[in-house]
C-alpha cells in the first residue's frame, strides 16, 4: 500500500519524493494505525504538532488536518492469484 500526497505542508514546499509513502504491511488493514504511521512521517515536514491525519479505506483517501496541509490517494498494491 502507498500513500501519495498532492503536498505535505501548506506552502507545498515539500521534496517530491517525499510525497509517495509506502506503507509497512502490518497496519495496512487498520485505518487508525495507518494515520497513526502517517502522522509520524508527516510531521517531519510540518512546523505545526496541532494536526490530525484521517484516513478512509473505503474512499482510499487521506487528509492532513482535514486537507489544509494536504490529503493523498492511497494505492492498493496487487494482489496475484
Amino acid at each position: 500500500m502507498i500513500v501519495k500526497f498532492d503536498r505535505i505542508g501548506r506552502t507545498g514546499t515539500t521534496p517530491p519524493a517525499a510525497l509517495e509513502v509506502t506503507i509497512p504491511a502490518r497496519v495496512t488493514k487498520d485505518p487508525d494505525a495507518i494515520a497513526e504511521f502517517l502522522h509520524g512521517y508527516v510531521g517531519r515536514f510540518l512546523l505545526s504538532r496541532d494536526y490530525e491525519v484521517s484516513v478512509d479505506l473505503g474512499s482510499d483517501r487521506v487528509w492532513i488536518a482535514g486537507g489544509r496541509f494536504g490529503q493523498g490517494v492511497i494505492e492498493r498494491e496487487a494482489v496475484n492469484e
